[in-house]
């Protein structure tokens, strides 16, 4: 009887540090999380916080094993070596996302909440990263749908950013009957006219939304410059794409910083153009 109560006592003490373990390992990685997340970001501050925990409470099963229900886990930990080697080739895709994820977490091509775009073309348009775990990243696109990307995608694709470009320059292609254009001068200041007001158009944003534009772009994309970029390097464009028959092909290029505006911006300007265009006698194609 004695034994069986002796038994019970070690069971219940077992439960217990395993329960204070556990909790203990939430607020580690809860500490860990609030102390690196402004230094080392989101992404690598959530990695480290779960490593921690998951490593505090491996020790303290292992442990309470050994000291308290006086089972040698030596020759299981062995024995699990062996198979361990098989599983790692059955799980060589997850080792490679969760080797990638390791890399993202300290190169730091993106992060929580930057907007990226991916692929080769790219074919997935924009979305907004949501988390990223060790083995996956989860973004949040235009139409609110989430998704998972596997880690190991981003060390052979493009990753388009966004949110640390701090500009990027929207094409807006148009196409007008020939016989109606006006000199691309005179075309090119009308776009102007149009977009003077728009404050989500560079320059016309406002001085805060500028200056940090200017910083990240300046930051990011310096080296790909030749001189020294000024407000007047951002004023929108008219180009001359394309003539074929009854078809010219103008392209108008903006820049602009929040790409979530961009299909906004292109609604509106396109509806403010077709207006002003009609007033001046310049007329679309197939109209």
């Amino acid at each position: 009887m004695s034994s069986w109560l002796g038994d019970l006592f070690s069971i219940i003490v077992f439960v217990l540090v395993v329960a204070v373990a556990y909790v203990s390992a939430r607020v580690l990685y809860s500490y860990l999380y609030h102390k690196l997340e402004k230094t080392l970001g989101r992404g690598t501050a959530h990695l480290i916080g779960k490593s921690s925990q998951y490593g505090l409470i491996a020790i303290a099963v292992g442990m309470a094993f050994y000291y308290i229900l006086d089972l040698n886990l030596t020759p299981l930990i062995a024995s699990l070596g062996i198979i361990s080697i098989a599983v790692a080739f059955a799980c060589q895709q997850l080792a490679q996302n969760a080797m990638a994820g390791v890399l993202v977490s300290t190169i730091k091509p993106f992060e929580i909440e930057d907007y990226i775009e991916l692929g080769g073309t790219p074919t997935t348009e924009w979305a907004k990263v949501r988390e990223i775990s060790l083995t996956h990243t989860t973004m949040r696109d235009k139409e609110g749908r989430l998704f998972n990307i596997p880690n190991s995608f981003f060390m052979s694709n493009k990753i388009i950013n966004y949110t640390k470009s701090g500009v990027f320059k929207l094409k807006i292609d148009i196409h007008l009957e020939p016989s109606t254009v006006p000199p691309m001068a005179v075309l090119e200041a009308l776009v102007l006219q149009e977009t003077a007001e728009d404050a989500r158009v560079m320059p016309n944003i406002t001085v805060e939304e500028k200056t940090l534009a200017l910083e990240r772009l300046e930051l990011n994309m310096r080296s790909l410059f030749e001189k020294q970029l000024t407000v007047g390097d951002f004023l929108p464009k008219v180009e001359l794409l394309d003539i074929q028959g009854d078809n010219l092909t103008v392209g108008i290029r903006l820049w602009i910083r929040d790409v979530t505006k961009s299909a906004s911006i292109t609604t509106d300007l396109l509806e403010r153009l077709r207006i002003r265009f009609s007033k001046e006698g310049i007329h679309f194609a197939n109209d």
